[in-house]
């Protein structure tokens, strides 16, 4: 089958790593390029982590002035091909010179077939791109990495776009990939969505290519999947999980009722008025919702995925409480934590102040209750700000910037 691919900037952000299969040397090529923009000498942008590129990064640390700059990059992990990605945002949103050559400044790669027209191929680069502008506004998150795109409107066509070799990044092996192509449109009437690595896969019905007749239409219809794809897109970047497994087992992003329930704080802002903000209105729904089936969240956690409507209600529930209570910029450190931490569990006790499992038995016993709910969403009595606590501190690990200063 030929495949379309629509405004391929590829090149531009993987030309100096051809033949080099792990994406996170992209962003490896990237701080080379941003030390080489701000007048240092991190040696050739070939996206090989050698000495001169570590001793470029050191004295972009010891150059640094003021206390708040410090804190980002002292926090990051030390900086090597898997941390690349994250010392390229990082590096970026410090200065706009180096925030231009971070592979998100130029356009995606979009897979479709060629029959798709170029008008809802643009409608997709449109929806991304928003998606982009979103979590910039609502979230402040700027992300270095970019996804490839992949819409299909039916089965056949989704497993055979998701074989497409790309260069710069893993090959889906076929067993993956006729597995998700039966997962997203095998018996689903409404648009899927699925994110991997370095990949942003969606489904449409068949039905609803001659629908899409204009962007309104798109945004309307799925820009609300889009920001939940690319909040996972996020959440992997910010964990550091854009390269391939370390050989020492699977990095999980986080427990996965927050994965999903994070996701959900993402679709919402696609809708219009307050209903694209956490709420107690809001609260009200997702609990009356969640009460229907109610599935424990450590069993999600244990279980490693969610799945089911249950699990998903259950989900969306328990995080737009926690969003509720400590607002979202805490569910965004709480990904950026998980990164710096190499570690969920420290990373949630770090930003919310309590044990993660204090929290799942704690809402186990609140969930039945819309006045509990409201009460601990509130800090009020007995869920003031004492509830659980443990003792604030700071990320475990030395990040590398904190070593470099000594």
């Amino acid at each position: 089958m030929t495949i379309t691919r629509l405004i391929s900037a590829l090149a531009l952000c993987l030309g100096a790593t051809a033949g080099v299969a792990q994406a996170s040397d992209t962003h490896v090529t990237c701080v080379q390029q941003q030390l080489a923009r701000l007048g240092l000498d991190p040696g050739a942008a070939d996206g090989v982590t050698r000495v001169q590129t570590r001793r470029a990064v050191a004295e972009f640390v010891q150059r640094l002035e003021g206390d708040a700059v410090h804190a980002v990059f002292d926090a990051l992990p030390e900086f090597s091909e898997r941390a690349a990605v994250g010392w390229c945002r990082e590096i970026g949103s410090y200065a706009p010179q180096a925030a231009e050559v971070m592979p998100s400044a130029e356009p995606p790669l979009i897979l479709t077939k060629d029959s798709i027209s170029p008008e809802i191929r643009g409608y997709i680069e449109r929806s991304y791109e928003e998606a982009r502008q979103t979590f910039a506004q609502d979230f402040g998150i700027a992300t270095a990495s970019k996804p490839v795109l992949i819409v299909a409107f039916g089965r056949d066509d989704l497993e055979d776009l998701l074989r497409v070799s790309v260069p710069g990044i893993d090959d889906l092996s076929p067993a993956a990939a006729e597995e998700t192509a039966d997962d997203m449109c095998v018996g689903v009437e409404r648009v899927m969505g699925s994110a991997y690595r370095n990949r942003i896969a969606l489904c449409m019905p068949s039905g609803d290519l001659d629908r899409i007749t204009s962007y309104e239409i798109w945004q309307g219809r799925y820009q609300y999947v889009m920001l939940h794809e690319y909040m996972h897109h996020v959440q992997r970047e910010m964990s550091y999980d854009k390269v391939p497994d370390d050989g020492f087992g699977r990095r999980p992003m986080g427990p996965s009722w927050m994965v999903e329930g994070s996701a959900y704080l993402a679709q919402i802002k696609s809708r219009e008025g307050p209903t694209r903000e956490v709420s107690v209105p809001m609260l009200v729904s997702l609990r009356a919702r969640d009460a229907e089936d109610p599935v424990r969240l450590d069993f999600i956690r244990k279980k490693q995925s969610v799945r089911s409507d249950a699990e998903y209600s259950a989900s969306n529930l328990a995080v737009a409480l926690l969003a509720l209570r400590f607002g979202e910029d805490h569910m965004v450190a709480f990904w950026r934590a998980t990164g710096e931490e190499d570690d969920w569990h420290a990373a949630f006790e770090a930003v919310y102040d309590m044990r993660l499992e204090d929290f799942e038995e704690l809402f186990e016993d609140m969930r039945h209750d819309l006045t509990k709910l409201v009460k601990f969403a509130r800090a009020e009595a007995p869920y003031g700000p004492d509830v659980l606590r443990v003792g604030s501190r700071g990320p475990n690990r030395l990040g590398h910037g904190a070593r470099v200063r000594g």
